[in-house]
Order: C-alpha cells, then sequence, then structure tokens
C-alpha cells in the first residue's frame, strides 16, 4: 500500500468542529481502551505493532472518513526522570530517520492538556522519537535521550504523523511511559505480543518455566504495564472520551 498522497496538503483548520478522529494503537489492549460512543466519535484501528502496520492502521483510518489521527498507547521512556505510568502530551515526534519534525495539532494538544489538567490527569510535555525497530536497553535509551532530547520512544508515532502530514489532517500524540529509561526490554518478553497486537501468555509462561531466574524481571514489566494501563484508561475514559 502506497504511503504517500502526493505533494503535502495544507493542514485543515483545526479550530472547526471534528466529527470523527481515529485511534492507532499498536497493540490490542490499546485498541480496547478507547471508548465508544463519545464525541468526537473515535474509530480504533490496530494492525499491529510497528511502523508498517500502523501505516495500514492510519490508511484504513482515512478510508473511512476519519478528520483527524491520534497515535495512542505505551511508549519506551528516554528521559530517565519519567516513571512508567508517566502520561506524555507529545508537542512534535522526530523520527531516527533524521526527517524534520512533526508537530502535533495545537488545538488538539491544548484542548486534550486542559482536560488532564481538569480531571487531575498529571502529564509531561515534550518530543516524542519514533524508532523503526524496538529500542530496549537502558544504554540505548540513554544514548537517544542525549541525542535528541525526546522524553519517550515508540515505533507507530512517526509513521501516523507521516500519514496525517500528507493528507493535510491533524495529528495528536497520546503516549503513557511501560518501560523507564532504566529498564531493559527481554528480547523473551517480546513474544508476548503477536504481529497482531495481540498478548501471548504462552510463550512468556515458557520462558520462564525454561529460566525461573526471569520472574524478578517479569514482575518488573508486568507492574510497569499494568501502571501504564491505568494511565492510558484514565485518559481515553476521561480525555479522549471527555
Amino acid at each position: 500500500m502506497s504511503t504517500s498522497v502526493g505533494a503535502k496538503k495544507p493542514p485543515r483548520n483545526s479550530d472547526r468542529l471534528l466529527t470523527t478522529l481515529g485511534v492507532v494503537t499498536g497493540l490490542a489492549m490499546e485498541a480496547a481502551l478507547i471508548p465508544v460512543g463519545t464525541r468526537p466519535r473515535l474509530i480504533t484501528h490496530c494492525a499491529g505493532p510497528g511502523p508498517d502496520a500502523a501505516a495500514k492502521a492510519a490508511w484504513r483510518l482515512l478510508e473511512q472518513g476519519c478528520e483527524g489521527l491520534v497515535s495512542f498507547g505505551t511508549a519506551g521512556g528516554l528521559d530517565p526522570s519519567l516513571a512508567s505510568g508517566t502520561l506524555i502530551l507529545a508537542t512534535e515526534v522526530r523520527a531516527l530517520t533524521g526527517a524534520p519534525a512533526i508537530p502535533v495539532d495545537s488545538a488538539a494538544r491544548l484542548a486534550l492538556m486542559e482536560t488532564c489538567k481538569r480531571r487531575g490527569l498529571p502529564f509531561a510535555e515534550g518530543a516524542l522519537l519514533g524508532s523503526d525497530t524496538p529500542i530496549l536497553t537502558p544504554r540505548a535509551k540513554t544514548e537517544l535521550f542525549e541525542e535528541t532530547g525526546a522524553l519517550a520512544v515508540d515505533m507507530e508515532s512517526h509513521r501516523v504523523a507521516e500519514i496525517a502530514q500528507d493528507a493535510g489532517l491533524p495529528f495528536l500524540a497520546v503516549r503513557v511511559v511501560a518501560d523507564p529509561a532504566n529498564r531493559s526490554v527481554p528480547a523473551w518478553a517480546l513474544k508476548g505480543i503477536d504481529a497482531k497486537g495481540e498478548t501471548r501468555a504462552l510463550p512468556i509462561l515458557l520462558a520462564v518455566l525454561l529460566a525461573p531466574w526471569r520472574i524478578p524481571a517479569l514482575i518488573h514489566l508486568a507492574q510497569d504495564s499494568a501502571r501504564a494501563s491505568a494511565t492510558l484508561e484514565a485518559v481515553s475514559q476521561e480525555g479522549l472520551g471527555g
């Protein structure tokens, strides 16, 4: 599927009322948190983790008539001051490819920021980094933070941002830190998510049974994931759904 619609269109006036927003997630559990029956109408699509899947999801949402795109889900922390569960309202999305940074829609971000303030949801503001491959180690996260200053990194937002920009549509990135900057994500843990973004418990259980010393790492990952999920649920219900 093509990832370009030709020449970039000028962004539409984001001050007008948007009736339908498309929400792209990399994980099925993230998509399940998006409320239905809200205004604006939210249409969610999860094609799986990674930039190619995010592009497919974004195009599917545009085909359904969405007037703006939201990248929603978890991210890996780069800023060492951010704990798991920290909500990030990105001001722009940068890519490791060196492509120019893409700003998020200021009106949409400010509206969500005000909603979070009213509902008592703490958040951090700053750049979000997009990577085509997972960033798994504290050393790699430290290097990226020193190089880019971005608060966190994910594998979907930069592709969604590019497609929204090409289509001349408003774009918003709402991400929550799952694994903080000082936390490694072991390769065996990645087997717990399949290509469609669905959770697979059996590979994780096998990994732990074969190597019981992995249990402490699994506990930390589970705790981080629970904090991130709680924040995502709160912002989806009180922010996106509010």
